[in-house]
């Protein structure tokens, strides 16, 4: 039985989360269907990033690490949106919206700290194993 990475898991959960922020927008009010698919909204990431990290979790769950490094890049790209673009508990959002912001950054951080734990182990495992 092979066993699926946390990476993965927490990609897809994040990809998940930005999904249904994205249905949170429309149904708020916050954005359009275009708006959302285009550019995201202050609950979701545009959809070619859900598209692309999707990807990457894929190549890596077949042994593929430059998925781990498009995880970094994506995340590590997200997690610098919500700290600083602003759109972060901006006017106009309600407690919820801004509770379910707070869950798609955690993922971000958790899906960016997986992955560069991934590369660290993956550049050590040769190494290790030519010492012993």
């Amino acid at each position: 039985m092979t066993r699926t990475p946390p990476l993965v898991l927490a990609t897809v959960a994040l990809v998940a989360a930005y999904a249904i922020g994205a249905v949170i927008a429309v149904a708020g009010g916050i954005a359009s269907v275009a708006e959302v698919f285009g550019n995201g909204s202050k609950t979701s990431a545009p959809f070619f990033i859900l598209v692309v990290e999707l990807l990457a979790a894929y190549a890596f769950l077949r042994g593929r690490i430059a998925g781990a490094w498009v995880l970094v890049a994506m995340s590590g790209l997200s997690t610098a949106a919500f700290l600083f673009d602003g759109d972060f508990n901006a006017d106009g959002l309600a407690t919820g919206h801004v509770v379910w912001q707070a869950v798609e950054g955690w993922l971000a951080v958790l899906v960016f700290s997986l992955a560069v734990t991934a590369l660290i182990r993956r550049r050590r495992r040769p190494a290790a194993a030519a010492a012993a």
